[in-house]
């Protein structure tokens, strides 16, 4: 392969997984937002404690 082919591989593999990104979004959109194609988007915020590192805890039998 040469490396204009590449380039070109490379642009082609990169706007399909855009497209499919942009599909993606569409079909979340659609099912937050009830399928009405209106401009109120449900968002979802993540819970500030779940998203936070846990440690194990240790036992203190000595």
């Amino acid at each position: 392969m040469k490396r204009k082919e590449v380039g070109e591989l490379v642009a082609r593999l990169e706007q399909r997984d855009a497209a499919e990104r942009k599909a993606r979004m569409e079909e979340i959109n659609n099912e937050l937002g009830g399928g009405g194609g209106g401009v109120a988007v449900t968002m979802m915020s993540p819970c500030r404690d779940a998203w936070q590192p846990q440690l194990a805890s240790i036992p203190e039998n000595y």
